[in-house]
């Protein structure tokens, strides 16, 4: 196993009691998601600065001291979860790129290859041209678990699966070592060869 990719829980906002659901103006969602919502918007809008939250409160209604006292622990909870909830919102995002891989790979099948790159090359030719790309590339397998949400990346590290990226470069352009490395292949698939015919 290379990479190993897991869905954390996501964490849980901090919760508004109904009883000062009344000093509220608008009044807090009861749904979940729209409640976490609602509270993302508050904290974007920098409404978590002040004892009175900036919430519109209703004018016959007067704040009391629970209230306010229950807004100073309030405001630290609430804080430190969109704190967490940033941080699981990243993960998230990257786990959706590689569940879209995922589909893309059982969608087409052998038409689809999923590599990874090694050995970033950065090489100037005596041409002025600029050449970036990774010089190895390895054939991976990506597995997705459901059960565990979860993806795995893994590859059996044949020689097969290895591959020497030098089509970009013309032969006389190519920079010291690369012969190098392709002989060492050679002979790792000819080690191979070997192997099979005993």
């Amino acid at each position: 196993m290379w990479i190993r990719i897991k869905l954390p829980s996501e964490p849980s906002p901090p919760c508004i009691p109904k009883k000062y659901h009344a000093y509220i103006e608008p009044t807090p969602p009861e749904d979940s998601k729209e409640f976490k919502i609602w509270l993302k918007e508050l904290i974007r809008s920098q409404k978590i600065q002040s004892v009175d939250f900036l919430f519109q409160k209703k004018s016959d209604i007067k704040v009391s001291e629970d209230f306010k006292r229950w807004f100073l622990q309030f405001s630290i909870q609430l804080k430190a979860w969109y704190e967490e909830f940033k941080k699981w919102k990243k993960t998230f995002d990257f786990y959706v790129k590689f569940y879209d891989m995922h589909q893309e790979l059982i969608k087409l099948g052998e038409e689809y290859e999923l590599v990874i790159g090694f050995g970033l090359l950065s090489w100037k030719l005596p041409n002025n041209q600029l050449i970036k790309r990774h010089l190895v590339t390895v054939k991976v397998n990506l597995e997705f678990y459901p059960q565990n949400q979860e993806f795995i990346i893994f590859s059996e590290l044949e020689p097969e699966n290895v591959k020497l990226e030098e089509d970009m470069i013309d032969l006389e352009f190519q920079p010291p070592g690369i012969m190098d490395f392709k002989k060492k292949m050679q002979e790792l698939n000819l080690a191979k060869e070997r192997c099979y015919l005993w």
